[in-house]
């Protein structure tokens, strides 16, 4: 059995978190693979504060509170956790795992395997050296999006393959939209758009409050999550008049609920990869307004609709013509589920680590 360790920045609530948790799931229950877990930042204790639902996975969580700045007792930490578990395949995501991986398994006789999820932090120079220095000779660099993969090219780094990211598409599924508002406490008769993600400046909620104050009143805004941004959100709400209109409705761990509740997803971000949300509500038969963004546009099925991602007029011309377009919901679920599922990715990161196994 093949015993991989996946290496995250944090466990706290997002599409790439979600998963490496389900995927680390499928693949322990599977016996096919021993699957670890470890974020480099916060406690166990601030982890599960942050995301309750942590405790309900049954396979290891590794949590090493990485201090702020290069952190020597996060690498020695991670170096004995790989040898105490006998790892056989490290698998990191993003930027700061990649370099703690790398640094933490100098002289260890395992794989490495990165999947790059972002293309935007490249624009950094020093993100870009970091990155090629890191990949020098060793890991196998995997992209989740062909637009991920042409980004890696460009700055002369060329992925083995692309593993498109994948959604369970028995978990997120259409249902009755009336159930789903009453349990979330939402207006049956409006239309609703809805947002997901951390409050965070890259994730442009500002924008989505500021494109449903030009919308008619019948329009409202459910956002999921939470983050640093929910003070001036709220306050921004107050001020251009729609608090009436937007339900902040916190952290929800039933999300095929949350989606299966909207007449449409917006992502309004600035910077994005690939994001799960657009899958997810795809997958729930909710069509998806989406800046440009990333690789947003690759994952778009017939029915959602790509607006120009710096200007607000085209978001609301977009919301505008979502409120007066027929969708169908089955025709989202299969695009989902024909070009992102998830047993799909599965199948192909499994081939990944038994391929790997010293």
């Amino acid at each position: 059995m093949t015993r991989v360790l996946m290496l995250v920045q944090h466990l706290r609530p997002g599409g790439i978190e979600r998963m490496t948790l389900d995927l680390a799931q499928a693949l322990n229950e599977q016996n096919q693979s021993q699957v670890h877990i470890a974020a480099l930042e916060d406690s166990q204790a601030q982890a599960f504060g942050y995301w309750p639902a942590l405790a309900s996975y049954r396979f290891p969580l590794h949590f090493l509170n990485k201090q702020d700045g290069l952190d020597w007792r996060c690498i020695y930490q991670l170096r004995h956790l790989m040898k105490d578990q006998k790892i056989d395949v490290l698998h990191s995501h993003h930027i700061g795992p990649l370099l703690y991986g790398r640094l933490a398994s100098l002289g260890l006789s395992l794989k490495h395997i990165h999947t790059e999820h972002d293309s935007w932090h490249f624009d950094s120079r020093k993100a870009r050296w970091l990155t090629r220095l890191a990949l020098l000779g060793r890991p196998q660099l995997i992209a989740d999006a062909d637009s991920v993969s042409h980004a890696l090219q460009h700055i002369d780094l060329t992925p083995e393959k692309v593993i498109t990211n994948g959604v369970n598409c028995q978990r997120f599924q259409p249902k009755e939209q009336r159930q789903a508002r009453h349990h979330l406490r939402l207006p049956r008769h409006a239309f609703i758009f809805g947002c997901a993600g951390r409050f965070v400046p890259e994730k442009g909620l500002d924008r989505a409050l500021n494109m449903l104050a030009q919308l008619p009143k019948h329009a409202h805004l459910a956002i999921a999550g939470d983050g640093p941004q929910r003070k001036f959100l709220q306050a921004h709400c107050e001020a251009i008049n729609i608090r009436d209109r937007v339900h902040f409705l916190g952290q929800i761990e039933d999300m095929p609920l949350f989606y299966q509740s909207l007449d449409c997803f917006c992502l309004p971000s600035r910077k994005e990869g690939l994001p799960f949300a657009i899958l997810e509500a795809q997958a729930c038969g909710i069509p998806v307004l989406a800046n440009n963004v990333g690789a947003v546009a690759s994952l778009l099925a017939p029915g959602s609709h790509l607006v120009d991602a710096d200007i607000l007029k085209s978001l609301v011309a977009g919301a505008t013509t979502m409120m007066n377009a027929a969708h169908d919901p089955k025709q989202l679920h299969q695009f989902i589920r024909r070009h992102a599922d998830f047993e799909t990715m599965c199948r192909h990161y499994l081939d990944c680590y038994q391929g790997a196994q010293t």
